[in-house]
């Protein structure tokens, strides 16, 4: 994790308030299979959660309030945050929450940058209803699905398989090894809008591309995993990369680095590098500080988040 984010999962400070770990994920592939006659796409996609994170702080109050702020170690934190009204935590309470409360969100996860920063918040904030009793876990997947695609796999973050429109999860064995991998994110100044870039893709006229074989069922080990990343890659980066130029320019970097593979992350910004370790990952992380200033661009390495 990186050296600025808690080491806890979840803090108790009293009875009344509590504060909740809501991370973020990579799409560490990504292949588009087809498209719905509603319009959603049917992807194919390894979802990974990793140690960089939003906080949900939980206090009793006499009626609902959502305050949104920037965490003053987040990448961008001059970023502006979406109309509370519209955010996806405010939506979950709408049509669920039995108690009244107040939430502060403390945002850290970029906007526009692929890793599902609000459908985490949304999912975390869910699982939080389920061990109140609030909700069902059945009732929770089915609002979680009703407010975004990304929001089931949040109900239970795990190295997963995702497919459909992200509601079908196959969650992973992982080796010791796979499990201890690490990550260099790199995030560009802007971000990316997920409808834009499915536009740009129905223009480019690109066709649809097979699934990925995989297992579920067997242990991921560290070969299965680069050797399936490599087969699959990531069918949007060319949009994605005309849309913003300078991501072209990051994965170029990141890919001369001694990584076992580098990418994008799913229809966002973030750039990311997948190093044996954490540590390989912060060394390698110190070549590119200058190419980081040229392109304004912010960096930080992280592992795998584990749920308890």
């Amino acid at each position: 994790m990186p050296a600025w984010f808690p080491t806890v999962q979840t803090m108790i400070n009293c009875q009344s308030s509590l504060s909740l770990i809501a991370p973020a994920k990579l799409n560490l592939s990504l292949r588009v299979l087809g498209r719905r006659p509603d319009g959603y796409h049917l992807l194919q996609s390894l979802f990974w959660p990793i140690g960089l994170a939003d906080t949900l702080e939980i206090n009793a109050r006499e009626r609902f309030e959502l305050r949104c702020e920037w965490a003053a170690d987040a990448p961008y934190p001059q970023s502006q945050l979406p109309a509370v009204e519209e955010n996806l935590v405010a939506r979950a309470h709408r049509a669920c929450a039995k108690i009244q409360r107040e939430i502060v969100l403390r945002k850290r996860i970029p906007i526009g940058s692929g890793m599902g920063g609000g459908s985490s918040d949304a999912g975390t904030y869910l699982r939080f209803l389920i061990e109140n009793h609030e909700i069902s876990e059945l009732d929770a997947r089915r609002i979680a699905i009703e407010l975004g695609a990304d929001v089931p796999f949040f109900l239970d973050p795990r190295p997963s398989w995702v497919t459909g429109i992200g509601e079908e999860i196959r969650p992973l064995f992982l080796t010791a090894a796979a499990a201890s991998i690490g990550f260099l994110l790199v995030f560009p100044s802007s971000g990316t809008s997920t409808g834009r870039v499915f536009q740009n893709y129905r223009l480019s006229g690109k066709p649809f591309t097979a699934p990925s074989p995989f297992d579920a069922a067997a242990p991921l080990d560290i070969r299965d995993l680069i050797e399936t990343l490599r087969q699959s890659g990531n069918d949007l980066e060319e949009v994605v990369s005309q849309e913003l130029p300078q991501i072209a320019d990051i994965l170029g970097n990141l890919r001369r680095l001694p990584c076992w593979y580098a990418g994008l992350s799913g229809t966002g910004s973030t750039c990311f590098a997948v190093f044996p370790t954490l540590s390989e990952a912060s060394e390698s992380a110190k070549g590119l500080s200058s190419f980081f200033r040229m392109y304004n661009c912010r960096s930080v390495t992280v592992a795998t988040h584990w749920v308890s």
